[in-house]
Parts: structure tokens; C-alpha cells; sequence
């Protein structure tokens, strides 16, 4: 339903390189990341599919789980999607799976956790 918006031009994801290829949205498992432009008709159209989907399939939608991650936009406009949409609003980085998102990854300080983390599971 996602893949379909967005043929439809209803959900705008974010374009990724120079080869004209638009990732909106990853899938894992249960979990499902989406990507959007800052409109928030974007937005809005992203909440109605996932509403559809839930009274499609019957499956719950955790709604109250769900944020939003402002990249590279002004504070108070996603501050304003996320009141419109009853979302909460999130900062990067983020830890998903226990893993940080959006950190850089070439600091030895993100990787000293994980490293931690697998010593003392291969230590028992």
C-alpha cells in the first residue's frame, strides 16, 4: 500500500545518490521505517494508508509508538507534523534493535556500548 502511494505521487519519499533512486520506506519484521519529504501532505497520506491497512487486515497499528525524526528540516516544522499527526517527535541519534541510528559511525565512542555489550555475552 506504501509502494502504491507513492506510484500515486500521495507519499513522497526521499531521493538517495545521484541515480534518481526514492526510498520510502523499509520493512523488518513488524517494524516499519517510512521516509517522507517534509510536506505534511505527505504525511497525512502516509497516516491514511496505515489506517486503511488496519481495518484492511485487521492488524493493530501502534500508533502511539510511532515518531517522527526531523532531518535536515526546521525544528518547528516538524514539530507542527508531529502535533497534527499525534506523534511523538524524536532527535537522532536513535537506538533501533539495540543499534544507533543516524550517529557517526566512525566514532570509536558510538561502537563502545555494542563492544560491551558482545564481551560480556561471549564472557559467559
Amino acid at each position: 500500500m506504501l509502494q502504491r502511494g507513492c506510484d500515486l505521487r500521495l507519499i513522497e519519499g526521499i531521493n538517495i545518490g545521484q541515480g534518481g533512486f526514492t526510498l520510502s520506506h523499509l520493512q523488518f519484521t513488524d517494524d516499519t521505517l517510512i521516509f517522507s519529504s517534509s510536506f505534511l501532505f505527505s504525511m497525512q497520506n502516509i497516516m491514511c494508508i496505515l489506517l486503511c491497512f488496519k481495518l484492511i487486515s485487521g492488524l493493530k497499528v501502534h500508533f502511539s509508538k510511532s515518531s517522527i525524526f526531523g532531518v535536515g528540516i526546521e525544528d518547528h516544522v516538524c514539530d507542527y507534523t508531529a502535533q497534527i499527526l499525534q506523534y511523538k517527535q524524536e532527535d537522532l541519534p536513535f537506538k533501533y534493535l539495540g543499534l544507533p541510528i543516524g550517529a557517526n559511525s566512525c566514532r570509536s565512542l558510538m561502537w563502545n556500548p555494542i563492544i560491551h555489550n558482545i564481551s560480556s555475552r561471549l564472557a559467559s
